[in-house]
């Protein structure tokens, strides 16, 4: 629900001459399997973004595929704190401007770093939200791990 985000990330990608498409669409849900429906698309071409806080404090984001979980012990161990879980909803609206469901994939524009699932980078194109429930962009994944300067690790788990 931020215009601000959604202009910041077009402003970001053009400023860095990244090709991408901005579609705007119906409301979609908070869920990844939802979101792909209303977008028309298969649930493991959209680009899941969840804020994370470790012991210390710190925010990080991970991204993975739609269809995958985020296997936190694996981020816990990137990241070596001491424990890590899934940020509060206010957390995620203080620290991104976005309430869950609308973050971005950029963490680049919040401040934070970013750790991509390493099987984001075998499709062509990926798609998330932009800050709200009717804004979407298609980009490449090489192309927000170059601009986030991000991590790729193993941090995914298949849904049981």
């Amino acid at each position: 629900m931020s215009e601000t985000t959604l202009k910041n990330i077009i402003n970001l990608l053009k400023s860095n001459n990244i090709e991408f498409v901005h579609f705007n669409h119906e409301p979609v849900p908070k869920d990844s399997l939802g979101a792909s429906k209303v977008r028309g698309l298969s649930p493991d071409s959209g680009a899941k973004a969840l804020i994370l806080q470790g012991k210390s404090g710190k925010f990080y984001q991970t991204v993975l595929s739609g269809h995958l979980r985020l296997d936190i012990k694996k981020v816990k161990n990137l990241t070596s704190e001491k424990n890590i879980s899934l940020a509060s909803p206010n957390d995620v609206l203080e620290v991104t401007g976005c309430v869950i469901g609308t973050v971005p994939p950029m963490g680049v524009l919040f401040n934070i770093p970013v750790y991509i699932d390493h099987s984001l980078l075998e499709k062509k194109e990926v798609v998330f939200s932009a800050g709200t429930r009717t804004d979407t962009i298609r980009i490449n994944p090489q192309e927000f791990v170059k601009i986030n300067k991000a991590i790729v690790a193993d941090i995914s788990k298949q849904v049981e």
